[in-house]
């Protein structure tokens, strides 16, 4: 059995590259909106997508976290201050109050503890700084559409080593089960709230394209369904919520 350290270590070598383009283009239209002098990537990968979200805040410090050191070493070589770091098992290594922007896309889906990171994004976080959090969406129309004739969503798997079984679309044999929570719109503006933060914009993306399982005239119908979704965040295969810390104290 993996425990909570092999088992988000198993999935960083996913590179983080699973961000759809959509979703990234997303991301990088609520930062253009923003500015910010440094900004902090939690689960940065290789960079790339750091280096991106950096470019439209204007941002010319840019830090990141991860637990590959592979992922680190490129993320390093592409401009990014990262350093490894396991999220599972300790804090962030920077001081209370740092950064103007904080990032974590598709991270906290992968852990045991959630909560522990949003916590830390409060604390590193400045008092007038915004966040970008994202995950995939429990409640997004194809998963209840899976569930209601029986199968497995395709955010969460049964098995550790089997991803794919029991899913109406992922017939991968070697696809693994890599998300551990995942929650649904209202879970995660629920939780964000719970710890101390004013949700202040939430959007609907894009996750896999289309299911490559799919007969050809069934991906246009898909790809249909999921741009009218985006107009409703509650029902998008993704969510991205752009969060502001709520001043508690005196």
């Amino acid at each position: 059995m993996l425990n909570p350290e092999q088992h988000y270590e198993k999935v960083t070598h996913l590179e983080f590259a699973s961000l759809s383009e959509h979703r990234v283009k997303r991301i990088i239209k609520l930062a253009n909106t923003l500015k910010a002098e440094n900004l902090l990537d939690i689960g940065c990968g290789d960079g790339v997508v750091t280096i991106a979200v950096a470019q439209a805040l204007r941002a010319t410090k840019i830090y990141g976290v991860d637990i590959s050191p592979k992922l680190v070493e490129k993320a390093l070589k592409n401009g990014v201050l990262a350093s490894v770091l396991n999220l599972s098992a300790a804090p962030l290594p920077f001081n209370d109050n740092s950064f103007d922007f904080v990032i974590c896309t598709d991270v906290l889906e992968h852990l045991f503890d959630p909560d522990f990171v949003i916590k830390e994004i409060y604390r590193v976080l400045k008092p007038t700084g915004f966040a970008i959090i994202s995950t995939p969406n429990l409640a997004a129309w194809h998963e209840r559409f899976s569930l209601l004739f029986g199968f497995q969503p395709e955010s969460t798997a049964a098995s550790m080593y089997y991803g794919f079984i029991g899913k109406l679309f992922a017939k991968n044999p070697e696809g693994a089960g890599e998300h551990i929570r995942v929650p649904t719109f209202r879970a995660l503006k629920q939780l964000l709230k719970i710890h101390n933060f004013n949700v202040v914009k939430v959007m609907g993306a894009w996750g896999k394209d289309y299911p490559k399982t799919l007969p050809v005239p069934f991906r246009v119908v898909y790809r249909g369904i999921n741009a009218a979704c985006l107009l409703r965040p509650s029902l998008a295969p993704c969510m991205i919520f752009l969060v502001k810390k709520k001043i508690t104290e005196l």
